[in-house]
């Protein structure tokens, strides 16, 4: 059986967070096209409301109660809400960015694909994006159904120029793997199933309560790799901010 999950640094001495309470926390979902696409952007969407990421933003084509503000997906779209988060954002806040849909590699580049447009966002464009984003840590899930390690690692090379690299990225498959998307289903009610991404989807979005973010990471690559993918390895790539350090756990009222 091979390993469940790989885990790489950019740096050799992460800074520890302490008792660091968010003023802000935002998310910021890009819902590209597939047909699991919608079933995994609820469970997502779910979880994330859950943990206190009541601020959510999202590109997709159809409107989601949980949404502050939702535009549909196109190019422009992606970078205004970017610029708009760039303004608005601080080092008091934090930032969870989610990327899922049909995905292709051009000249050693991974793209997202963007239905009735003639353009993709490449995974630079989307690090240089973020990079923007002046927050005290952000964290990237990127699920798009191939080359999501690949997309993931350009991603997790976010910088901005003051804060340097704050940034986490997570993909259900390292750099190395091509096809990334499994289809999981999971049960949404006492009769009713759906269909995620991954097992990894299923588990890193599940609603029960983990101790941190590297504690979510883990069990979902466990439980990746126990869902009949044996060969399964999911992937993440830190910079300054310790997973560790980051409770991703349910808000206080």
């Amino acid at each position: 059986m091979a390993h469940a999950y790989l885990i790489e640094t950019t740096e050799q001495s992460p800074l520890a967070l302490g008792n660091f309470t968010p003023k802000r926390k935002v998310a910021f979902i890009i819902q590209g096209s597939g047909a699991t696409l919608s079933p995994s952007f609820e469970m997502m969407a779910a979880c994330l409301v859950q943990r206190g990421y009541d601020d959510l933003i999202a590109v997709r084509d159809t409107p989601h109660v949980f949404c502050r503000e939702r535009r549909n997906l196109a190019r422009e779209n992606i970078a205004a809400l970017f610029e708009d988060l760039a303004r608005q954002l601080s080092p008091d806040d934090v930032l969870f960015t989610a990327v899922l849909g049909a995905s292709h590699t051009r000249t050693g580049m991974v793209y997202l694909d963007i239905p009735r447009s003639s353009s993709a966002l490449s995974a630079i464009e989307l690090r240089d994006l973020l990079s923007q984003i002046p927050v005290q840590h952000a964290v990237s899930y990127i699920s798009p159904d191939t080359s999501a390690g690949e997309f993931a690692r350009y991603v997790a090379q976010a910088s901005h120029p003051d804060l340097g690299n704050r940034h986490i990225a997570i993909a259900p498959t390292v750099p190395s793997v091509f096809a990334s998307s499994y289809s999981h289903c999971i049960k949404t009610g006492r009769y009713q199933t759906s269909e995620v991404v991954t097992p990894f989807h299923a588990g890193f979005f599940d609603p029960d309560d983990k101790p941190s973010l590297e504690a979510r990471f883990h069990d979902a690559a466990l439980y990746q790799q126990e869902s009949k993918r044996p060969d399964a390895c999911a992937y993440m790539r830190y910079g300054a901010i310790h997973p560790r350090e980051i409770a991703f756990r349910p808000a206080t009222r």
